[in-house]
């Protein structure tokens, strides 16, 4: 039966907003697991990417709670920093605010030892978010988002000075630096696929341009090539062996790490569940 709109104007029925609340709707109830994408292409991700317009008003800050603090007592930003430091950080005595640390900024590749100078970026930035479908979500589920350390390619640490430069704008406005690009691409998709936010067809069309100069493999992270430094500045002691990062600690093949076993720290338990690099 053909669309009738004098019937849209009575009943006030709108088949688009219709589509787009029960993909949001639908999406309340999964939020992939990281490892659920692990071993498709990117290409295979962006096709899989539900396709519909953005829903940019009554968007605000305050809608997604977030830098929660974690039963280890560490807020959700100090851990993103204790986690990537790539030297052992500087913490206040007997908390968890960091003062010192090494940073690589991978937007666009500044070295800071200063956390003032970072900020914590949510890849898929918050308005975006919104505008994609979390407009149609729960506040606890936007909490989760906002906080999200399940997966390292959500929040990551960048220069306060790339990420005022990114905002809230998606690929189509704002890329990083081209030796991160394809890594930034996988990450946002990624995300966006984990939480079921779509895309509309400008985004999309520039994520299949964008795409097509990547690797066809699956990302996965690629191994250090030089071990970090081993701590010359004392922490809190949680265990031995001391691994500085989840991907030493893999490198290792002493991942996962369990509280209470040699290698444990609570700053590599990002989800606070007991199971670190997971």
């Amino acid at each position: 039966m053909p669309f009738d709109t004098a019937s849209k104007q009575r009943t006030g029925f709108d088949p688009v907003r219709c589509l787009l609340f029960l993909t949001a709707f639908l999406g309340l109830f999964q939020v992939l697991p990281p490892r659920a994408l692990a071993e498709e292409t990117l290409a295979s991700k962006i096709a899989k990417l539900p396709v519909l317009p953005e829903h940019p008003s009554g968007y605000k800050r305050s809608l997604f709670p977030h830098w929660d603090t974690l039963v280890n007592g560490c807020s959700v930003r100090e851990t993103v920093l204790i986690s990537e430091s790539t030297t052992t950080p500087v913490r206040l005595p007997r908390t968890c605010a960091v003062v010192k640390g090494t940073w690589s900024s991978p937007y666009d590749g500044t070295v800071h030892t200063d956390p003032t100078k970072l900020d914590i970026d949510h890849v898929v930035a918050l308005k975006e978010a919104w505008d994609s479908g979390a407009w149609s979500w729960s506040t606890a589920k936007r909490r989760q988002f906002a906080n999200d350390l399940t997966d390292p390619r959500s929040l990551i640490a960048v220069s306060a000075v790339s990420n005022r430069e990114k905002s809230d704008k998606d690929p189509t406005a704002w890329l990083p630096r081209s030796a991160y690009r394809c890594t930034y691409l996988e990450a946002w998709v990624s995300v966006k696929l984990r939480w079921g936010l779509a895309v509309d067809k400008p985004e999309l069309s520039a994520l299949r341009t964008l795409s097509g100069s990547c690797s066809a493999t699956p990302s996965t992270p690629a191994p250090p090539t030089t071990t970090p430094a081993p701590p010359t500045t004392s922490l809190p002691t949680e265990s031995t062996p001391y691994y500085p990062t989840c991907t030493a600690a893999r490198a290792a093949g002493a991942a996962p790490l369990y509280a209470g076993s040699p290698g444990y720290r609570a700053a590599l338990d990002r989800d606070g569940d007991g199971v670190a690099c997971e």
